[in-house]
């Protein structure tokens, strides 16, 4: 057999061999599957020791033709993001919340909370308390959030590079799971917009903001309501699993609505619903409803299991000057056996393109 016949054999060998190992993400001594068909490939069940940056980036990856810093995103590099896999059926769907950190030398870092519809099947209680409750006025009620977002050791963290060609945002992560995004930096002076166009892992919906303000920046969920500037509607698309079947379309949140009930949370009721929204500082944000006929006094006062109510987790949106602007917001009602619902959605609800600006 000739030299390069040999060379030909070998690297068909090789490429084979890579095509039947399953990506992993390896942070300190854990491995994790990917399934490029329907599973986020960075859930985790406890957050662990994160190795040496170089040790967890893709490699064998070219990027080239384009720019890998974030003056292509606008120079903003803190991005809130909700990316899924929102399809019909109840053995795919997933939905992620996070937070991208784009640096100017090419690598991108990924902070972020997971969910997955098969978790419905599992012993897990699906809802956590944030150690809210909402004072003498409100019942003395707990908030409730979906499990594992109550705090940040939930997060799992992933690291990854990007190009921007144009106005096209690519992003590799291990194992060569891509991410693409348009990138807007002209709907807003102070925001840039991702607009989620596909990946090769299964995610097929997704909404992203980006600003120059670190993710510790955040307004207190008390000021949220207290600051008449906040006093508006926030308006975007969502898109959602209900028990298997696929839907979508446009929704809002008027904050006006809202008024303090305790430290840390406000509540809004309706003739057929009860509204809460807490916060314990930072990003994270809990909305939380149900209708009255489903519970007593507190939204999950019977069981937290079965009626911790709809749990969305949110992060907010903030901009260059450091204000709000917004949530990007999942829904996990992966236990909602109050009618046998089992919910999974994403959520844009911004003021971009409404607010006036000074």
């Amino acid at each position: 057999m000739g030299t390069g016949a040999v060379v030909r054999r070998r690297s068909l060998i090789a490429a084979l061999a890579l095509l039947s190992l399953l990506a992993t993400v390896v942070r300190g001594e854990q491995a994790f599957a990917l399934d490029t068909i329907s599973v986020d490939p960075r859930f985790i069940e406890a957050p662990v020791v994160d190795p040496p940056l170089a040790s967890t980036l893709p490699t064998g990856v070219t990027l080239a033709g384009g720019v890998s810093t974030r003056v292509a995103l606008g120079d903003r590099g803190n991005f809130v993001v909700a990316i899924g896999r929102l399809v019909e059926g109840i053995e795919e769907p997933w939905a992620r919340l996070a937070q991208y950190s784009f640096r100017d030398d090419g690598t991108v870092v990924d902070d972020s909370w997971y969910w997955h519809a098969r978790e419905s099947r599992s012993s897990r209680t699906g809802a956590a308390p944030t150690g809210i409750r909402t004072g003498s006025t409100c019942g003395h009620c707990e908030v409730w959030t979906a499990d594992r977002f109550e705090d940040a050791e939930g997060q799992r963290r992933t690291y990854g590079r990007y190009l921007v060609v144009g106005n096209a945002l690519s992003i590799i992560w291990p194992g060569d799971a891509r991410e693409t995004w348009l990138v807007d930096i002209s709907s807003d002076p102070l925001l840039t917009k991702l607009t989620f166009v596909g990946s090769s892992y299964g995610a097929n919906t997704g909404w992203a903001y980006g600003s120059r303000r670190g993710f510790s920046k955040s307004v207190s969920a008390d000021r949220l309501v207290a600051d008449t500037r906040y006093d508006r509607t926030y308006r975007g698309a969502y898109s959602a699993n209900q028990n298997g079947a696929l839907t979508g379309g446009l929704t809002s949140i008027n904050l006006g609505m809202f008024r303090p009930c305790a430290t840390g949370c406000s509540r809004f009721d309706t003739v057929t619903t009860q509204y809460l929204l807490a916060g314990t500082g930072g990003r994270r944000n809990y909305l939380n409803h149900q209708r009255a006929s489903l519970h007593d006094d507190c939204i999950g006062d019977r069981s937290a299991e079965e009626e911790a109510g709809h749990l969305k987790p949110m992060l907010q949106v903030i901009d260059d000057a450091g204000r709000f602007r917004g949530w990007v917001m999942a829904e996990v009602g992966l236990y909602g056996h109050t009618g046998g619902d089992t919910i999974l959605s994403l959520y844009e609800l911004t003021d971009v393109g409404t607010m006036r600006l000074p």
